[in-house]
């Protein structure tokens, strides 16, 4: 449903903890406590290690380092970009988006006025009659939608101007308006 965004991290950008604290052994017969357990340290820059913790702000990461938060994370002070540099995934990370408005602002006056359509596919799974494609039918004013199968995107215009022509004959108004994304879908050639 959704695509993945995603980069490598090469090996000389990743920094890893390990870190081995109160650790137990779990066998009843072996009743040996590690006292002070080897801790491991890992050196990153600022910028490795915003990435690595999920691109949370830098200030925080400082912060995980200075307090000790994290044991053995440590900071490389040569840092790779400025410190004002703001990385640009976690800019889109913090846009927020206006809420979609319950009503239209737009006024479609009649049924039929404007209808709105898309053509999805083709999908990983068909039908069982070999569709792979669908087109929808959106009116705006009444907001009744048909879906329409489609084997090939080349039938969208044949199976679009039936459509319409029965919605004319059936309601007696006429298509004022057809929209939908522009990318050709809707002419076979």
């Amino acid at each position: 449903m959704f695509i993945f965004d995603g980069t490598t991290c090469l090996p000389e950008e990743c920094a890893n903890i390990t870190i081995l604290s109160d650790l137990e052994l779990v066998n009843d017969s072996v009743e040996k406590k590690i006292d002070k357990p080897p801790q491991k340290k890992s050196t990153g820059s600022l910028t490795t290690w915003h990435k690595c913790l999920g691109y949370v702000a830098k200030a925080t990461v400082k912060k995980l380092s200075k307090k000790q938060i994290v044991k053995g994370m440590e900071i490389d002070e040569h840092d790779d970009e400025d410190e004002t540099h703001q990385c640009s995934t976690y800019l889109k990370g913090k846009i927020t988006q206006q809420p979609i408005p319950k009503v239209s602002d737009i006024e479609n006056p009649h049924i039929l006025h404007c209808i709105y359509s898309d053509i999805c596919g083709p999908m990983w799974n068909t039908t069982q009659d070999g569709h792979r494609y669908f087109m929808t039918l959106i009116d705006g004013h009444s907001r009744y939608i048909k879906v329409k199968l489609l084997n090939t995107k080349n039938e969208a215009e044949e199976k679009l101007m039936a459509l319409i022509e029965r919605a004319e004959v059936e309601t007696d108004k006429w298509v004022n308006y057809f929209r939908s994304d522009g990318d050709g879908k809707y002419s076979s050639g």
